[in-house]
């Protein structure tokens, strides 16, 4: 789509090539139904996000005194997992129609994979030639592999 084909007036700039809505506004084009669209609710996501991250064993970090809960916080690595995709995410509606997002997960799955495979080949001659933080970097990568299979398997079965 061209600026000049916008809706809205004057044109706004759309957000990215995963959203159409505006960048600007979060206005929902109207090439597409209402019923298409759902407004992100960041505290929701990072409430999936902790529930998930509570069943892979991580703990909110709790400060107790006498058996009271003074204070509650979220594990840094959910939490940063939440953050990071909140930055990456369009703040406006998310357009959820007749999309197959579980197709989308498993394409993001298996990019992720590429990206571990090419970084772990990249590494290579380094990590043979003794170079400690490339050998960091490919157990990092190595790991992350492992973990994308997991989650492979859990989105097949």
């Amino acid at each position: 789509m061209k600026l000049a084909d916008h809706p809205f007036d004057p044109p706004h700039p759309l957000s990215n090539k995963n959203s159409e809505s505006c960048a600007s506004c979060g206005k929902i084009p109207s090439w597409h139904p209402p019923s298409e669209w759902v407004q992100r609710d960041p505290a929701h996501e990072r409430h999936l996000t902790e529930i998930a991250a509570e069943a892979a064993g991580y703990q909110r970090h709790e400060v107790k005194i006498a058996g009271v809960v003074f204070e509650s916080t979220p594990h840094e690595v959910p939490d940063g997992l939440s953050r990071f995709a909140h930055h990456r995410a369009h703040p406006g509606p998310v357009r959820v129609g007749d999309r197959d997002f579980l197709l989308e997960i498993a394409e993001e799955l298996a990019d992720a994979r590429n990206y571990c495979c090419w970084l772990v080949q990249k590494l290579l001659p380094d990590v043979m030639a003794g170079d400690v933080a490339a050998a960091e970097d490919y157990g990092r990568a190595m790991s992350t592999l492992q973990h994308l299979t997991r989650a492979w398997e859990a989105l097949h079965t």
